[in-house]
């Protein structure tokens, strides 16, 4: 199932997705461009392979790999009512604590944005199934973050949360942190307020 950007659960309350909170930390636009110009990029080709590659036999290679406890439950969806936070969590492993594993088919030099989506995944596996006691970035079949869950993530996502639903639900454009330089190959310039100033 596509984590999709957001959806309404009723007629007032918005769900968020992780992938809102990757974008944001990326640039907050692009959320807000998805909210509310309702504007998608096209799938990128590395996005369809990706689609392509990324099936349960390739995610239980890498839960073997990673030698995960079990059992290992795969593109696991869930909802937490409160927060309106909703996902699909690649790999979730063991039984009262959990390991969340979030698999990209590729590798980047920048991770910090991935590392915000990957921790919004621990929270939403923490709200509505078990405690998670680690969570892992695996890229290109290698882990790149491996991290010790504390209480201290699950507040920061909790800010976070508030931070983003501020974002997407004010009518003024956020400011952005990315620089013209950096604005030149995105794919969200040709519709960005940002970039038509």
């Amino acid at each position: 199932m596509q984590d999709p950007h957001y959806s309404y659960m009723d007629e007032d309350r918005l769900t968020i997705t992780p992938t809102m909170f990757k974008d944001m930390e990326f640039c907050p636009m692009i959320p807000w461009i998805n909210t509310n110009l309702n504007y998608r990029t096209p799938l990128t080709s590395s996005m369809e392979l990706g689609r392509e590659t990324i099936d349960a036999d390739y995610k239980e290679n890498i839960a073997r790999e990673l030698d995960l406890e079990k059992p290992w439950r795969f593109e696991v969806e869930a909802l937490d009512r409160e927060t309106g936070l909703r996902g699909v969590i690649d790999i979730v492993a063991g039984r009262r604590e959990l390991t969340i594993v979030e698999v990209k088919l590729y590798t980047k030099t920048r991770h910090q944005h991935f590392r915000n989506q990957l921790l919004a995944y621990v929270y939403l596996a923490t709200k509505t199934i078990a405690p998670v006691k680690r969570a892992i970035l695996v890229m290109n079949k290698k882990p790149i973050i491996d991290i010790p869950i504390t209480s201290e993530h699950i507040q920061y996502i909790q800010k976070q949360i508030t931070k983003l639903k501020k974002i997407i639900q004010t009518e003024q454009p956020p400011t952005p942190n990315r620089t013209q330089n950096h604005c030149k190959p995105c794919l969200y310039r040709k519709i960005c307020p940002h970039t038509q100033t």
